[in-house]
């Protein structure tokens, strides 16, 4: 009988330690994180290695995850909550969430991303141009497509300029070309990583000339006359007029009109002028139809 009365007491002193071992082990359970957060919104471009996003956060973590699925070339460290990778597909502004858990609950935070396109420079005024001995024009080092580092044009200071043939077309620092002798120059500008080339043809040539018209004076053109091999042949021709504050060497560059003259078998005039009067001007440059 005492043997039998010891024993159920030692049961009932197990059946006690196992109740409160489970109010312990309730006690013990880790907060949930808090105060989760990344610097947002994020912008990359595709091509460009990111600089790793990493998270803020209060209390353990024991993982992370994110949804939807991070742009492609982007993963999450699923350990420390990091982000990084280098982008290979745009995406237009979206926000993803990212969940930080531990065995006591979760936190989220939305994280705003956008991937630009790669960036592309180019120089203008296009990829291959015409002018004429004497002519000048001014070329532009501009962002063409995507997120670039730079804005969407360059100060032609900042720009690197080289002429491949300097005898045919010089460069000066601020990006003007100077057409002095007939053949084919690569102008080259460089800016940061970007190395962007343009294809100058100098052709012909392009005089300053003046008329006079009867009640205005003398007025000023510039003409643009292609090699025709005699220029004793009469040729058509055909007059290019800015509008306010241009010039004709502005107006001649733009227009690119050189490049069409040749297998058109034309002139390009462009006055210098911008009155009420410029049909009296056409008239007076009449003349030039037969050049000089």
């Amino acid at each position: 009988m005492r043997l039998l009365l010891t024993g159920l007491a030692i049961l009932s002193l197990i059946s006690c330690g196992g109740g409160d071992s489970g109010t312990v082990s309730a006690l013990s359970a880790p907060a949930p994180p808090t105060a989760l957060s990344y610097v947002s919104p994020q912008t990359f471009t595709v091509g460009t290695l990111i600089t790793p996003v990493n998270p803020n956060v209060t209390g353990a973590v024991t993982s992370y995850a994110v949804a939807p699925t991070l742009p492609a070339g982007l993963a999450l460290n699923g350990s420390t909550g990091q982000i990084s990778g280098n982008p290979t597909a745009t995406a237009v502004a979206a926000p993803y969430t990212i969940t930080a858990q531990n065995s006591g609950g979760s936190m989220t935070f939305s994280l705003l991303i956008t991937v630009n396109a790669a960036t592309q420079a180019a120089l203008e005024p296009a990829s291959s141009t015409t002018i004429g001995v004497g002519q000048s024009i001014n070329v532009f080092f501009s962002q063409k497509v995507g997120g670039a580092p730079f804005a969407s044009y360059i100060d032609p200071l900042l720009v690197t300029w080289n002429s491949s043939s300097p005898a045919r077309a010089s460069i000066n620092n601020n990006g003007v070309v100077t057409a002095l002798s007939e053949g084919t120059s690569i102008i080259t500008g460089q800016y940061q990583s970007f190395n962007v080339q343009l294809t100058v043809q100098v052709s012909g040539t392009f005089l300053a000339r003046t008329v006079a018209v009867a009640g205005q004076g003398v007025r000023r053109y510039s003409i643009y006359t292609p090699v025709f091999g005699s220029n004793n042949t009469a040729h058509a021709g055909i007059i290019a007029i800015h509008g306010g504050g241009g010039t004709a060497m502005i107006q001649a560059s733009t227009t690119a009109l050189a490049k069409f003259a040749m297998p058109f078998v034309l002139v390009a005039v462009f006055p210098v002028i911008v009155t009420p009067l410029t049909a009296r001007v056409i008239v007076a440059l009449g003349v030039v139809t037969r050049f000089p």
